[in-house]
């Protein structure tokens, strides 16, 4: 490491004058947080709007594309944070101006992870029901592979730039990805190019050109990176406990729709998947604004600021409550003539199904917080016991009552979520009053 500042220097504020600069720094970027989030998903919710047009008829096939996208978030997930989390948790011993350095150096040491990594997805192939041919299980296994792979590249490329108060940049990668989604998916369209694997694999291309372009810009513009020999083993070492407890949540969607599919059948599975589409608005204003919470959140749990922490924890937690129930207003009920019902019909199939799956997207997204806090804090073995909590609840409901189909899958999920806000909430004040 070339140099490294004091911890508590990461803002590199200096005195009672510049107390309010970091205040101001962090408004200035939220924007930039909520145009990559924005963007990023934008491209993520084109591929499901694709997915729900192309098997509006066939919800097994929907249930097949929403089974291998629940299987890649599994996937990104593991490289994510048992490798790149690490790097970035270390990032903050840099002065800011230093960490874009990183980004070279941290894609060298563990991209290859997540080519390794990305074979998780392939077992969803034997979960899909005989209705859907074999040629497109493994056509859509190839497809999630592929964007296994290099989603969580891109991820970390994007999060270190929010790291480096280069946030726009990151706002710039995404922006790349949502164009090359619009051109990939119109051209196919006008083609008449719609196989099933199709709006999966557009995805994974425009990740691919994306990160391309954030590389590109590093290339020429960054210095050479510290020497922090980011070794693999090392990183893995520091990244099991983030990874266990995030892997025990993601495996237990896995499961959740795994469950549903074999008990309700694949239709079932594609009403969850439906639901989960028209959702996205919500979890992208979180996913924004912690991109750049997230560093903020992270050095002050550091620093055991509880008076900082609170401060965001309740900026966040109220525009979340906002906008849910705005959201809410707006697409739990199929309103004449509203254009979700021509996006995602299936998400109305069931009655309820819709709102349950907002509000439980709202509260499992919003315990980001208190997961940077820990982290920033080196609480990952208190994080990963907190993390066990919404698996062992979602699995257990979804064993119990997997029969009564999406619903049930709904309901599990919100319960397990709802009880690790509880347990996470309850963790990370016991953290920063120094008593865990």
């Amino acid at each position: 490491m070339t140099a490294t500042a004091p911890e508590g220097s990461t803002d590199g504020a200096a005195g009672p004058t510049s107390a309010s600069a970091p205040h101001r720094r962090l408004a200035l970027r939220l924007p930039a947080g909520l145009v990559d989030s924005g963007a990023s998903s934008l491209a993520t919710f084109a591929a499901g709007i694709v997915a729900n047009r192309l098997f509006n008829d066939s919800p097994d096939y929907l249930g097949a594309y929403g089974l291998f996208f629940a299987s890649f978030l599994v996937a990104s997930i593991v490289s994510n944070t048992g490798v790149f989390t690490p790097i970035e948790v270390r990032s903050l011993d840099l002065p800011r101006e230093q960490r874009p350095r990183l980004i070279l150096q941290s894609v060298r040491s563990a991209g290859i992870v997540s080519f390794g990594i990305a074979l998780i997805v392939c077992p969803a192939t034997l979960l899909v029901p005989s209705s859907v041919p074999i040629g497109a299980r493994v056509a859509l296994a190839a497809a999630a592979t592929a964007l296994s792979a290099i989603s969580p590249i891109q991820d970390h490329l994007r999060r270190l730039y929010h790291q480096a108060d280069r946030s726009w940049g990151a706002a710039g990668i995404s922006s790349v990805q949502v164009l090359s989604v619009a051109v990939i998916f119109s051209v196919a369209g006008l083609a008449g190019f719609t196989p099933s694997w199709m709006p999966i694999a557009g995805l994974a291309a425009a990740n691919v050109v994306s990160a391309g372009a954030g590389l590109t810009w590093a290339l020429r513009n960054l210095p050479p990176p510290p020497d922090l020999r980011l070794r693999l083993g090392q990183l893995l070492h520091s990244g099991k406990w983030i990874l266990s407890g995030t892997f025990a949540q993601q495996i237990s969607a896995y499961l959740v729709v795994a469950i549903v599919t074999i008990r309700s059948g694949a239709d079932q599975a594609g009403y969850v998947e439906a639901a989960r589409v028209i959702s996205q608005p919500v979890t992208v204003f979180i996913v924004g604004i912690m991109a750049v919470l997230s560093p903020e959140l992270m050095a002050a749990g550091r620093q055991l600021d509880g008076a900082r922490v609170g401060r965001i924890v309740r900026l966040l937690y109220g525009g979340v409550a906002l906008l849910t129930v705005g959201w809410l207003v707006v697409a739990a009920v199929p309103w004449p003539h509203s254009p979700l019902t021509w996006i995602s019909p299936l998400a109305f199939e069931v009655d309820w199904l819709l709102p349950v799956v907002i509000v439980g997207q709202a509260i499992g997204y919003a315990t980001l917080v208190f997961s940077s806090v820990l982290i920033g804090a080196r609480r990952e073995r208190v994080l990963a016991a907190a993390d066990v909590v919404a698996p062992i609840l979602a699995v257990s409901l979804a064993l119990a009552f997997g029969d009564h189909g999406a619903m049930a899958a709904a309901l599990a999920a919100l319960a397990g979520v709802t009880g690790l806000t509880v347990v996470k909430g309850f963790a990370t004040h016991r953290v920063l009053q120094g008593r865990a």
